[in-house]
């Protein structure tokens, strides 16, 4: 579940118009949330203030130590911190929304299927970095139309009062450098300390990501770095971490003749092994028509009638090959499967999932199987000010790894 610095921050970049799923490293980013999600470990509780409109604070306490795949939601560590403490600054004010929803992280169907948006030439000049997402939402905030005659989604006041607070107007947003920016900070209960630096550049076209953790104790201290630029059709990345020495390329390219394909590629070289790697992948979305709907006070707006993804990723060098098959099959209804494959060894691995949200996106359910990964089960739901998320797994091993937890955040 998002904790609440996690919300804002997935508020920020909805507001600069990012989409942080459009790159090569989230191809499947609709079936992860139906087959790799979460599932809480013990009893976590976070409690999340608007200090001040620049200034957001977050607090947590974990009673129990959670499970190997628990995660704070926002940043690098957490995992086994029984307490921590952490702020989002942002350099704009940030208008706190109605918390109407889940946040879409928690919810069982991403309000936005599209993975790649179709660029909109701008009315004055044609620049490239105004962008619409097929089948509408909340990353979808352009004036104009796309290609296929799909209508782009007006930008609302909230969206232009934001703008009109960071001091760009529509024009300049398209021309300048420096752009909107946030920090963040968590530190745990054994000193461990977490950062995180972002900065939209270039009028919206570029996104800069700075991270690092400091461990005090051990070799955990680490530093990453991550550099995203979305074109006219397609979506670059370069990135870098000191885990290891890892350098890194990918790009996410939408098939011109036919925009339901998007291609890509991801390249990869290790300094310490003195070794590389690459990815392939490619995808295919077919969105069904909708009629217009009422768009969330919060910006978000109700889950696609119908959606079907097809993505495929393959590792040449080591002998990985995956598939999976994402689909709507009822309003607020989502269904999920994979098949992964090793060449070399003939390991496979198949997982199936399912996800339903309810029709006004305040309680959400999620539910797995899969030879490795087991079982799971996921409640979340909104009660007023408070997530609640209860979950439970399994493995099918010989000496099967169970969690249970309970997690609560007051907004």
């Amino acid at each position: 579940m998002h904790d609440f610095l996690g919300y804002t921050l997935r508020r920020y970049y909805q507001l600069v118009g990012w989409d942080d799923d459009a790159g090569y490293a989230n191809l499947c980013a609709w079936s992860d949330a139906l087959l790799n999600f979460n599932v809480p470990g013990g009893l976590r509780l976070s409690v999340g203030r608007r200090v001040t409109p620049h200034l957001h604070s977050s607090h947590s306490l974990a009673l129990a130590a959670p499970s190997r795949t628990g995660t704070n939601g926002i940043g690098i560590g957490g995992g086994g911190a029984r307490a921590s403490a952490g702020f989002l600054f942002f350099s704009p004010p940030i208008p706190p929304p109605p918390l109407l929803r889940l946040p879409p992280d928690s919810a069982a169907v991403p309000p936005r299927a599209a993975a790649l948006p179709l660029p909109v030439p701008a009315p004055d000049d044609g620049r490239e970095g105004v962008v619409v997402a097929v089948g509408g939402g909340d990353a979808a905030d352009a004036g104009g139309a796309g290609g296929d005659g799909v209508e782009a989604p007006k930008r609302d006041g909230v969206y232009e009062e934001f703008w009109r607070r960071v001091g760009l107007s529509a024009q300049s947003r398209l021309g300048g450098g420096g752009g909107p920016y946030l920090l963040y900070g968590r530190v745990f209960d054994d000193f461990r300390i977490e950062g995180l630096y972002s900065r939209s550049l270039w009028g919206g076209r570029d996104m800069l990501v700075v991270s690092g953790m400091n461990a005090w104790a051990g070799d955990e201290s680490q530093i990453s770095a991550q550099y995203m630029h979305r074109g006219r059709g397609w979506f670059g990345e370069a990135s870098y971490s000191s885990d290891d020495h890892v350098l890194g390329a990918s790009a996410l390219v939408r098939v011109p003749a036919s925009p339901h394909w998007s291609v890509g590629a991801e390249l990869f070289y290790t300094a310490k092994e003195r070794s590389g790697g690459l990815s392939i992948g490619a995808k295919y979305e077919e969105i069904a028509p909708q009629p217009p709907q009422q768009q969330q006070p919060n910006g978000y707006g109700p889950p696609p009638v119908a959606a079907s993804t097809v993505a495929f990723l393959a590792n040449p060098m080591m002998g990985h090959l995956s598939t999976s098959y994402t689909a709507t099959v009822l309003p607020g209804m989502a269904m999920a499967a994979t098949y992964d494959l090793n060449a070399h060894s003939y390991a496979s691995d198949l997982a199936v999932g399912v996800g339903y949200e309810t029709r006004d996106g305040a309680h959400a359910v999620r539910a797995r199987i899969g030879l490795e990964s087991g079982l799971a089960l996921k409640v979340e739901g909104r009660y007023g000010a408070a997530l609640v998320a209860v979950g439970v797994s399994t493995t099918f091993s010989a000496r099967p790894e169970r969690t249970m937890g309970v997690e609560v955040g007051f907004f």
